[in-house]
């Protein structure tokens, strides 16, 4: 069956990691360019898991935040995949 894909996900002292890079416009706004949060656990099927929901979370509060700090004027291709997948993950 194969381990599932988790791209945003990194094992450090055998505790895995989600990290995923912040959109350049929204940097400022955060301070740094990358996010990363200990996910707790070095069980890697829960850590898929948990990192999914997080990259979901995270990807639906930079789209708002984009669409904020744009005033809601146009959508980049990239937003609306982000957009649609979040939709599709319901």
């Amino acid at each position: 069956m194969g381990s599932p894909k988790a791209p945003y996900l990194l094992r450090k002292r055998r505790i895995f990691y989600v990290r995923k890079r912040i959109p350049k416009e929204l940097i400022g706004f955060y301070g740094r360019a990358f996010f990363q949060r200990s996910l707790r656990t070095s069980d890697r099927v829960l850590a898929v898991r948990l990192s999914s929901k997080i990259i979901a979370d995270l990807e639906r509060e930079w789209l708002e935040k984009l669409w904020e700090l744009r005033g809601q004027q146009s959508v980049t291709d990239e937003e609306r995949v982000i957009f649609d997948r979040i939709i599709d993950e319901g």
